[in-house]
């Protein structure tokens, strides 16, 4: 299989693992990262707003410029120089160079107001080692994708409820650590697995935009406090 085919495999795991908001694929060697955000309710204001011509690309740049400005210290992968490309009815937002499929991370948006986060660089582990989690990397594109969609909410006019979901697959029957704690006692704790992890909350759309991080870290700090012993993130 090439570059180009794993990529694919990637992000057809991701897109499969959002539907639904989430149907979790199978455990893999790694771990992945998905959030997804979706309006409860239905709504034509995203496809008033996705056929707006010259607005449009205004909105996507203020949209990436809400992902850049939202980044967390320690982070392996964040989306900070990322652009936009067209992908099917929505736009993708990913690397202007292509690196290796894992160290990915893809945001995507659709007319329907939907949005979707997936990286696959989130974790390492040699074969019979235990499972090195990067919760900085968790945190912070999480943080970023919570901005970027509050920032899409604004642009489109949308101010009903959202639906924001984050899982982080790959830790089912695993031993894991933490890859990110500062703490030597905390990072050298093996916690053992017998799930993904997965949450979901429903939040008001102005909510999203104005606090990001602190969404983010409800949904992420049961897994956080597991893996690295109550170092936090997102400070």
């Amino acid at each position: 299989m090439d570059d180009l085919e794993r990529r694919e495999a990637y992000l057809s795991a991701a897109t499969t693992a959002m539907d639904g908001m989430f149907r979790i694929p199978p455990p893999t060697d790694s771990p992945y990262l998905y959030v997804a955000l979706r309006p409860s309710v239905p709504d034509t204001t995203f496809r008033i707003w996705a056929t707006t011509g010259n607005n449009l690309a205004d909105s996507l740049q203020a949209i990436a410029d809400a992902a850049r400005t939202s980044p967390i210290n320690g982070a392996g992968v964040n989306i900070v120089g990322y652009r936009w490309e067209r992908r099917g009815i929505g736009w993708r937002m990913g690397p202007a160079l292509r690196p290796e499929p894992e160290n990915i991370a893809d945001l995507e948006v659709r007319p329907t107001g939907e949005g979707r986060l997936f990286c696959g660089a989130v974790g390492h582990a040699q074969p019979g080692d235990p499972l090195q989690v990067y919760e900085n990397t968790i945190a912070g594109l999480t943080q970023q994708a919570f901005a970027a969609l509050g920032r899409l909410y604004q642009e489109a006019g949308y101010t009903g409820p959202i639906d924001v979901g984050v899982a982080v697959t790959g830790l089912e029957g695993r031993i894991v650590l933490s890859g990110s704690a500062p703490n030597a006692f905390a990072a050298l704790q093996r916690v053992p697995f017998f799930e993904n992890y997965r949450d979901t909350e429903t939040v008001e759309a102005a909510e999203l935009a104005a606090r990001p991080r602190p969404i983010a870290r409800r949904l992420l700090m049961p897994l956080l406090q597991a893996t690295a012993q109550g170092y936090d993130p997102f400070g």
